[in-house]
């Protein structure tokens, strides 16, 4: 959120003819989600509710070869009135 792009990073993605870059964020957003780390993880920057969602898989041989502990079955909840955040956890 910090640089308001998707891809910050000189080479991250392809370049793309176009006049406008798709991967700006212009306005600023009340929430940010984003996925496929496989850990959950929620914070706040600048009034901004920051949520990396977690997975529903097991740990994989892969994960173990690899030292990742995954943290499965874990759902964060936003009330939109209060702007907190409730974990529900499905373990």
């Amino acid at each position: 959120m910090k640089r308001r792009h998707l891809a910050p990073t000189h080479g991250s993605t392809p370049y793309l003819p176009l006049e406008d870059d798709p991967l700006l964020i212009e306005k600023i957003p009340d929430v940010f989600v984003t996925a496929d780390l496989h850990k959950l993880a929620v914070s706040y920057s600048n009034n901004v509710a920051l949520i990396a969602s977690s997975c529903w898989q097991n740990r994989t041989s892969f994960q173990i070869k690899v030292g990742h502990e995954p943290e499965p079955c874990k759902v964060p909840a936003l009330d939109l009135k209060t702007n907190s955040i409730k974990i529900l956890d499905f373990s």
